[in-house]
């Protein structure tokens, strides 16, 4: 199953609550499609959504691997609505380990869902997609929806 952004909003506040019944509380940051759905910024569907990192304190922490109970709160949520078990994708947090670009935490959005906060950014994908099809098809147009300069991209 697909994610459009009311079903994905429907399974972060179900997550976020599951997560309030259980005493546990997380802060995730998520990038890619999902981030950019979250944010209104595109209409296409996506099939997961891509965790970059924990936050715990200070700290960004690897998301991989999810802590147990976050792990299992994901893949009830996941079952509840028909979805992937781990329709929370940390495969991206991978990408900690090539450092963050300048002022990447300071242009995050912060949106809870009770027990969990997304911190969410679309910005940061150039690095990672070189292709022009991605950069004139994807990429272009939500940098100018979201009014940052792409005569540098």
């Amino acid at each position: 199953m697909t994610l459009d952004n009311a079903t994905l909003r429907d399974a972060l506040t179900a997550l976020g609550e599951l997560l309030v019944d259980r005493g546990e509380t997380y802060d995730i940051v998520v990038i890619g499609g999902g981030a950019l759905l979250l944010g209104g910024h595109i209409e296409r569907p996506t099939k997961d959504l891509d965790v970059l990192a924990r936050i715990e304190g200070d700290r960004w922490l690897s998301a991989q691997p999810l802590p147990d109970a976050l792990r299992a709160a994901v893949a009830d949520v996941g079952d509840a609505f028909g979805l992937a078990r781990d329709w929370l994708n940390c495969g991206p947090t991978s990408l900690l380990a090539g450092g963050l670009p300048d002022g990447f935490p300071e242009r995050l959005s912060i949106e809870r869902f009770d027990a969990l906060t997304l911190l969410t950014s679309a910005r940061w994908c150039r690095t990672h997609d070189a292709s022009e099809g991605f950069r004139g098809r994807q990429l272009l147009p939500v940098l100018q929806e979201l009014g940052v300069e792409v005569a540098d991209v």
